[in-house]
């Protein structure tokens, strides 16, 4: 049982240790760094400068000293700054947490309501009409995007009268 548990947590932490460097290089291969956004591309900015900003971000230090930095942070919980708005990153998170959970609720509660009695017929009636249904119908579902969907069920319930039209009622 110990052996068991071990191996996972070694398995999970090779897991984040890969997830960590995948992240950053995808942060630091994408064209254009931060000092190119900032700055913007028609910007008659001196060398100096730019050679100010990248040491300012630390874009003039080696790769994996940058990596080992953002770890470092990253496990003090310091996401950065946004330099956009110039507000912390954790700030930022904070206030569009409500909205994502208000969205996220529903949409777990509803799934779970949905998927595990269908898990569970197609478990106790095994290659039965009603499992080859309930497979095919996840299988179509899981397959047609997202937004097709979303746009066809909105459609639906406008066409049952289950939503106002938000032009029903216009003068």
């Amino acid at each position: 049982m110990w052996r068991y548990v071990l191996v996972r947590l070694y398995s999970m932490a090779l897991t984040l240790a890969g997830l960590t460097i995948l992240v950053f290089l995808m942060l630091r291969l994408i064209p254009g760094t931060v000092v190119e956004q900032m700055i913007g591309a028609d910007a008659v900015v001196s060398p100096a400068m730019v050679a100010e900003l990248r040491r300012f971000f630390g874009l003039d230090q080696p790769w994996w000293v940058q990596y080992a930095r953002w770890i470092g942070e990253l496990l003090h919980g310091h996401l950065g700054t946004s330099w956009r708005t110039g507000k912390p990153v954790v700030a930022l998170i904070a206030e569009r947490l409500p909205v994502t959970l208000e969205l996220t609720t529903p949409a777990v509660a509803f799934a779970l309501a949905l998927g595990i009695p269908a898990g569970v017929v197609s478990a106790t009636r095994r290659d039965r009409a009603v499992d080859n249904v309930t497979r095919v119908s996840t299988l179509l579902r899981l397959s047609v995007p997202l937004f097709w969907q979303g746009t066809m069920l909105i459609l639906f319930f406008r066409s049952c009268g289950w939503t106002s039209s938000p032009t029903r009622g216009a003068t």
